[in-house]
């Protein structure tokens, strides 16, 4: 049996068992996961979990847009612009199409409708809180054998969106835990670490602070052992208001900092000095090879077919550039992508997108959108595949409404 299957099962089982809004918010968390795997050919797993919560939550999602809540307008720019992209392209994905929209969607508007309650803030803490643990234990022991079971059974079926990591950088193996690459991983692990962050930041007591402070260091730990340079700077980018907000917890900085490079000094210098000169880094992307790839994308966004403001079409960029254009080489970043397929029109409705996200979380509180830059920098710098960027809305969503309900109580 696949894994794919058994992921799916345990999805069913957790419905059974706790209820589909307990489901929800486990699939909520584990969204790159999802996006990993395929369960039947092109069918990916996250659009079939998406097909079964539009299902379950159909009345739900009918009242969510009458009222016009939360990310409505993000929802629908985001369906309007593939809509669009899937006519002019020049292969028609109509199927690849419904599948991104139900991935972008579903699963976050449901969030929006399962986090209503108090009780639900609470269980998606503690479901947070232990499905990460699960995935550092993981994570280690990938480390200490050498050997990724579930990658490599998703590999054996054909149903997985990725590639086994077996590389070494900065001295260790890249962790890769259940998802598609090292960066999917490292994405994974920067944003639980600052979601526990601002947990702790704002006297969350659902788990005990040692507790989370644990989850905090061992899911920063799997952030650096990714080996992915665009996690590590947005994970920085992340925790910065832990120096700001709290100023009690201040003294954790210069601790951390010197406790990291006395410890391991050539492992954090290696590192230190890819980042601020990745020129001279013997991995990853150049700055140069960054100004190819935006030249590249400009050229073929100003000569699309149907303008630079449709751009290609949907899965242009894949079908006929990726491994034959020597300039694009990968297309590492969301913004390259965009502008090949989806043109102007792309970028304007992704800078909408982030920058709602920004406010909203302004609202909460002026120094959360360093949660949403730091996820912009993240797919600024990569493509981190299978991460949608719906995913930071979960976590916005999130917060928004635990302040809601603070609020409400006082």
């Amino acid at each position: 049996m696949s894994v794919s299957v058994i992921l799916f099962l345990l999805i069913l089982l957790l419905l059974c068992a706790k209820g589909k809004e307990f489901a929800l918010m486990f699939s909520a968390i584990m969204m790159p996961m999802l996006g990993t795997f395929g369960l039947l050919g092109k069918i990916s797993l996250i659009f079939a979990v998406s097909c079964l919560f539009l299902i379950l939550f159909a009345k739900d999602i009918k009242s969510y847009l009458k009222v016009r809540e939360l990310y409505i307008f993000s929802f629908v720019a985001y369906t309007l612009l593939i809509v669009i992209s899937a006519f002019i392209a020049q292969q028609k994905h109509y199927f690849m199409a419904l599948q991104n929209i139900f991935a972008f969607a579903v699963i976050p508007m449901c969030t929006f409708i399962c986090l209503q309650s108090k009780k639900n803030i609470v269980s998606f803490t503690k479901i947070a809180y232990w499905t990460c643990l699960v995935c550092v234990c993981y994570s280690f022991v990938e480390l200490a054998t050498f050997s990724n079971p579930i990658v490599e059974n998703a590999i054996a079926h054909n149903l997985f969106f990725g590639e086994l990591m077996t590389g070494i950088r900065f001295g260790f193996k890249q962790i890769q835990c259940v998802f598609s690459y090292h960066e999917t991983a490292g994405c994974f692990f920067w944003m639980m670490a600052v979601y526990f962050t601002w947990l702790l930041l704002t006297e969350n007591h659902v788990i005990s602070r040692k507790r989370i402070i644990l989850i905090i260091a061992l899911t920063a730990i799997c952030c650096f052992l990714t080996g992915s340079r665009s996690s590590i700077v947005s994970l920085c980018i992340g925790l910065l208001p832990i120096a700001i907000v709290n100023k009690k917890y201040i003294i954790l900085v210069p601790i951390v900092i010197l406790v990291c490079f006395y410890s391991m000094p050539d492992y954090f210098g290696e590192i230190y000095s890819s980042i601020v000169d990745s020129d001279s880094a013997n991995m990853g992307s150049s700055s140069d090879m960054r100004e190819q790839q935006l030249n590249a994308s400009l050229f073929y966004m100003f000569n699309s077919p149907s303008g630079a403001f449709w751009g290609h079409g949907l899965g242009y960029t894949d079908e006929f550039l990726i491994g034959n254009v020597t300039d694009l080489a990968g297309g590492e970043s969301l913004w390259f992508r965009l502008m090949i397929d989806q043109g102007i029109l792309g970028i304007i409705v992704m800078v909408y997108i982030f920058i709602y996200s920004i406010f909203v979380s302004f609202r909460v509180n002026k120094y959360l959108p360093t949660l949403v830059l730091a996820f912009l920098c993240a797919k600024t710098m990569a493509v981190v595949p299978c991460v949608e960027v719906s995913w930071v809305f979960v976590f916005v969503i999130f917060f928004n409404m635990q302040n809601r309900m603070r609020c409400c109580t006082r």
